[in-house]
This record gives structure tokens, C-alpha cells and sequence, in this order.
């Protein structure tokens, strides 16, 4: 047995009770019985119907009304449900706000990583050879002049590259200088503005190589590129971008 609330007045009562003993409402309403021939009402008590005769054993059985069931529900139960309900809302918060992390931390992640085709890592990887062989690198400065040329033989296969890049930077005595930086491949030969040393002309291949670059390049600025030179297509921006001076 169980105590329910009655639906009229709210207070407890057995659920086995036909009404409630502190208002009176029925809590079991008895079920009219409807004679299944003539669909006359039958009278309590009565055993055939008064319209008809039709035997009302067969008509109880039909109409029999099933007695109500009340199950109640615990409050220890009530919170066990509450609770799981609680985590796993929690649950679901914390799994999107990981992913939204991911995603915020991959998109800064891919909008910040400079992806550069093989002529400007050429031209990133000479600059930075040349900043680290400067005095004091963190002056160093690069300039919107950035060239890569490529040198082809007769037969179309590729002999060398060029690159040619204006920098600067503080000087010994604080001063800031700034020259054009020849490379031959990832090789560094000499500055624009520089004249061949003593020691270039002891290390003949070096000192050919040096003066062979520099008649190349004021060759190409009186007359252009010749047939056998190609200037390749470099971003400027993306390349400073990764040597950090953007």
C-alpha cells in the first residue's frame, strides 16, 4: 500500500481508497454499464437488462474498468535523475568548448604558417644566412627588394639562381648601412657596392664567380634579362612575413 494526494483537496490518502476521507471525492467513480445489444444504461443491481434481457455477466466483463495503478516516485530517485541530467549537460559543455578551443587554435595556427614555393625559401634561407652573419642581427633590416633569377643552359636544364636582396643594419660605430647581397645558389659571394679582395683574387674560382655575378647584374640593369634568364615569381610580403620583419 501507498498513500497518494487526493486530486481535490491534496492531502494523503491510501491509493486502495474509493474516496477521499477528508473531502469525499471519489477517487474510483463506478463505471456505468451499457447493455451491448440495446445500448440501454442497466441499473445497479440489476442482472439482465430491463430493455432488452441480455444477461449482464457478458456486459461486466466488457465493461470492467481496470483499477487505477499510482506509482510514486521517490525523492531519492528524483534526484538521482536531476543529477544525471545535470552531467551530462556538463559533459556536452565541456566537449564543445575543447573543440571550439581546437578550432580557434587551428585557424590562428594555419592563417599564421607562410607556406613558400622553392624559389622564395631560396631567397628566405639566404637572407637569414645573411642576418646571421651580420654583428649585431637584430638590426638587421630587409628591404621591398627581393630578385630571384634562374639561370638556364642552352639545352633548357637549369645551371643556377641568383638572388639579389637590399638589407641594412647598425654598423660598428652605430650608423645605419644598407647593401645588396648577392647569392649563387645558397652560396654568398659578395655585396653590390663591394670591390673584389685581395683573397678573392688568391681563390681564382671564388674571385671569378664574385666578378662573373656582379657584370651579370649591371649587365641585366643596361639591357635586360637575356634569353637564358628567368626572374621568378616571389611574394616579398610572404617572405619577410617569415623572416619575422612583418
Amino acid at each position: 500500500m501507498a498513500l497518494i494526494h487526493c486530486p481535490e483537496c491534496g492531502k494523503e490518502i491510501s491509493d486502495k481508497a474509493e474516496k477521499c476521507i477528508h473531502c469525499g471525492h471519489v477517487m474510483k467513480e463506478q463505471p456505468k454499464i451499457i447493455c451491448e445489444d440495446c445500448g440501454n444504461e442497466i441499473p445497479e443491481g440489476a442482472t439482465v437488462c430491463p430493455t432488452c434481457g441480455c444477461p449482464l455477466t457478458s456486459i461486466e466483463e466488457s465493461t470492467e474498468e481496470q483499477p487505477v495503478n499510482y506509482q510514486p516516485v521517490s525523492v531519492s530517485n528524483a534526484n538521482v535523475i536531476v543529477k544525471k541530467r545535470l552531467n551530462e549537460q556538463a559533459i556536452t559543455i565541456i566537449v564543445a568548448s575543447i573543440l571550439l578551443i581546437i578550432a580557434v587554435v587551428s585557424f590562428f595556427f594555419l592563417k599564421n604558417k607562410v607556406i613558400l614555393n622553392d624559389d622564395e625559401q631560396l631567397a628566405f634561407d639566404n637572407i637569414m644566412s645573411m642576418k646571421a652573419m651580420m654583428k649585431d642581427p637584430d638590426s638587421f633590416k630587409l628591404y621591398d627588394e627581393i630578385e630571384v633569377y634562374r639561370i638556364y643552359n642552352d639545352d633548357g636544364s637549369l645551371n643556377r639562381r641568383y638572388t639579389l636582396f637590399k638589407y641594412g643594419g647598425t654598423n660598428s660605430y652605430g650608423g645605419i648601412v644598407s647593401n645588396e647581397a648577392i647569392f649563387e645558389d645558397q652560396t654568398f659571394l659578395i655585396n653590390y657596392d663591394d670591390e673584389l679582395t685581395d683573397a678573392d683574387k688568391k681563390d681564382i674560382d671564388m674571385g671569378i664567380r664574385k666578378a662573373y655575378a656582379k657584370l651579370y647584374f649591371a649587365h641585366m640593369a643596361l639591357y635586360g634579362l637575356d634569353d637564358n634568364t628567368e626572374e621568378a615569381d616571389i611574394n616579398i610580403d610572404k617572405i619577410k612575413s617569415k623572416v619575422g620583419l612583418v
